[in-house]
């Protein structure tokens, strides 16, 4: 039996599926016929965590199924959330940083004359392409 008990935005694994699933809360079911109330024990309300927000599948167990084995904790949804976030955010600094380390290499390139060839099939084909509009503008009269 697990020693921790669900709270509102932690994330818990289901052990058998993988599952990650959101708690949204403790609650109690009660129930009421005719003059007599019958209270049942705590319930647990959870989701899956990919999309908390969106509450298209929700679920609620008793607390004592929830805590017997059947799901472990995984930790708190925000602490992930901010991980990943930080996690993206240095990609994106990783990935900045070597297109500046790529352009230097091809600026280095062009200041050795590595890509003269190029530049110069590059050139001819302008001068070409400015000619034949020339002509066609010729053509028309223009």
């Amino acid at each position: 039996m697990s020693e921790a008990k669900p709270e509102a935005g932690d994330l818990w694994v289901h052990r058998k599926t993988g599952g990650v699933y959101f708690v949204r809360g403790l609650g109690a079911l009660r129930l009421q016929c005719g003059d007599s109330t019958h209270d049942s024990e705590q319930l647990v309300e959870y989701l899956l965590a990919d999309s908390p927000e969106s509450e298209s599948e929700r679920w609620a167990r008793p607390l004592s199924e929830f805590i017997d084995g059947r799901f472990s904790y995984s930790g708190r949804y925000s602490a992930r959330v901010d991980a990943a976030r930080q996690a993206v955010d240095d990609l994106v600094v990783e990935r900045r940083r070597r297109l500046a380390e790529w352009s230097g290499t091809v600026a280095a390139f062009d200041a050795a004359g590595e890509h003269a060839e190029l530049h110069e099939q590059v050139r001819v084909a302008r001068s070409r392409v400015e000619m034949l509009l020339a002509r066609q503008a010729r053509l028309e009269g223009r």
